[in-house]
């Protein structure tokens, strides 16, 4: 392996892949689960380790005292057995795709909220899931961003 493989390596270019193919949308701000699904792919053999999955909320600040802020309001990540007869790592061939699900329990939007000091016009802030993979030697996480609706009650 040259050197520009490794390199290739490190920055994970074309190694694996996510993509989010469900989660709940929109998701009640007092539902204490939250729940999806995703794809692992990749272009080259690659081994993934685990992954993590956030429940995140941003807002922008009104100005320069305000600068706005972001909190994981839910977190969940898996490294060991996450179906029957399968568990981490997953060793990924060139074309192949994994299809996997994920499970976020105690999740409590309003009160990482009212820690982060999040502004109170929810129309304010922004939510959304983010999935990363735990690629073997890759530097760069594979990752997988959607926004997703939370509404009252």
């Amino acid at each position: 392996m040259g050197i520009f493989d490794t390199v290739k390596g490190w920055f994970n270019v074309d190694g694996g892949r996510v993509a989010i193919t469900r989660c709940d949308d929109p998701f009640p701000e007092t539902s204490a689960i939250h729940r999806g699904g995703f794809v692992l792919s990749a272009r080259r053999p690659c081994r993934v380790l685990g992954f993590s999955v956030a429940l995140r909320a941003e807002w922008d600040g009104d100005d320069a005292e305000d600068p706005g802020g972001r909190v994981e309001c839910g977190v969940a990540a898996c490294t060991g057995e996450f179906d029957i007869g399968r568990s981490f790592p997953v060793e990924l061939r060139p074309g192949e795709d994994v299809v996997m699900g994920w499970c976020m329990v105690d999740v409590d939007i309003p009160d990482a909220l009212r820690e982060s000091g999040a502004p109170s016009d929810p129309a304010r802030i922004k939510y959304s899931i983010a999935i990363a993979a735990d690629v073997e030697g890759a530097a760069l996480e594979p990752t997988a961003t959607r926004e997703i609706t939370v509404i009252a009650g």
